[in-house]
């Protein structure tokens, strides 16, 4: 069966690819119900929920919300304690591989979020 490609999944998957803010849902409706007025929250909200469950894109909790990211190799998160930003910090090949080969449980995907000060703050700025 064809995987349905509705404008709305598009959009949301246009706004995605096109920041590194790591948004929230209700981020995602605010930057895009201008482009489509009559999109709702719960259609971007639902739109999200399978776009993660297909693996297009990466869903992790920050706080009590979920964040999205387009970005869906594996890499590391920081959440900044002052500002709230979470910013990518890199990816993980060797240490994933490693941390794969040394367990016996089937791993499928390694997430790691740190929890600190960006270096915008903690430059001061």
């Amino acid at each position: 069966m064809a995987e349905r490609q509705t404008p709305q999944k598009r959009k949301i998957m246009e706004y995605l690819f096109s920041t590194k803010s790591h948004p929230s849902a209700e981020m995602v409706y605010e930057n895009i119900r201008e482009e489509i007025p009559g999109i709702s929250p719960a259609t971007v909200y639902r739109n999200l929920q399978q776009l993660a469950i297909e693996g297009k894109i990466q869903r992790f909790s920050v706080g009590k919300e979920y964040r999205f990211d387009a970005e869906t190799s594996e890499h590391v998160h920081l959440i900044c304690r002052v500002c709230g930003r979470v910013v990518d910090m890199g990816f993980m090949g060797e240490l994933t591989k490693k941390f794969k080969e040394k367990t016996p449980h089937k791993v499928e995907k390694v997430q790691i979020i740190c929890h600190g000060i960006c270096k915008d703050c903690k430059r001061g700025g």
